[in-house]
């Protein structure tokens, strides 16, 4: 397993700013590469994501998988029974986590966590700035499921490059 440091995950970034196809192209490789994990970002755990919840998480499942394909494009494809039981985990974590804000509930995540940059992509990006007016305001629910989501994501193509 290689980590996905933040140079990579900003290249990343940057490809999608600047090329609407890259996304398309991404969406195309991850299908064929990772079928079941994509399938998961459309299962009901994520039905509850209002639409521009649901946007932002699919976008950010694409950078994740595009930063993670850079530098381990040779995973096998993950089982289902296998995101199954990292999402599974992951609420265990989460619904035992003491902490009271979002912030320090994710706390326990980034514990040892092997890919610590890619889990801080997500924490920055779901959890808001209260100060910033225009910032989109996530609901409590979609945080939380978003979250779990996207750290299952990492969790499972992490795995299957060890």
């Amino acid at each position: 397993m290689n980590f996905v440091g933040e140079q990579i995950i900003e290249g990343a970034m940057l490809a999608f700013e600047q090329s609407p196809k890259a996304e398309k192209k991404t969406t195309e490789i991850f299908t064929s590469k990772q079928e079941m994990l994509y399938a998961y970002l459309f299962s009901d755990s994520f039905s509850f994501l209002k639409e521009e919840e649901q946007e932002i998480f699919l976008y950010l499942a694409l950078l994740i998988f595009k930063a993670f394909d850079e530098v381990n494009p040779d995973i096998e494809p993950i089982p289902q029974d296998s995101i199954g039981g990292f999402e599974e985990e992951n609420w265990e974590i989460w619904n035992e986590a003491s902490g009271k804000t979002f912030t320090e509930k994710m706390d326990p995540f980034f514990l040892n966590y092997p890919q610590e940059d890619l889990l801080a992509l997500v924490e920055d990006s779901i959890i808001e700035d209260e100060d910033e007016a225009d910032s989109f305001q996530f609901s409590k629910e979609g945080k939380e499921i978003m979250i779990i989501g996207l750290k299952t994501v990492i969790d499972a193509l992490n795995s299957a490059s060890v």
